[in-house]
């Protein structure tokens, strides 16, 4: 493999299955989204690629409406 393959930045192959709408990016065991407040991102640090990877099944790809970062991100659009 060439160097500038190894150093591009790696994606997660999930972030094309995402749904959510406040979902920014991710890496190895971290997930960003959109935050409370304008401005803010939220950054969600799992111990494992494995348990990141389980939170992003659950929710970023499937019920995102039942993830806490969502619901308390939500309510800054209630009207």
């Amino acid at each position: 493999m060439s160097n500038n393959r190894e150093r591009r930045r790696q994606e997660s192959w999930k972030a094309a299955d995402v749904k959510c709408p406040f979902y920014l990016r991710d890496s190895s065991t971290t997930l960003e989204c959109e935050g409370f407040t304008d401005g803010m991102i939220v950054t969600l640090s799992c111990r494992t690629k494995e348990k990141k990877n389980k939170h992003m099944g659950i929710y970023c790809a499937g019920r995102y409406d039942h993830c806490p970062v969502y619901n308390n991100t939500m309510s800054k659009y209630a009207e």
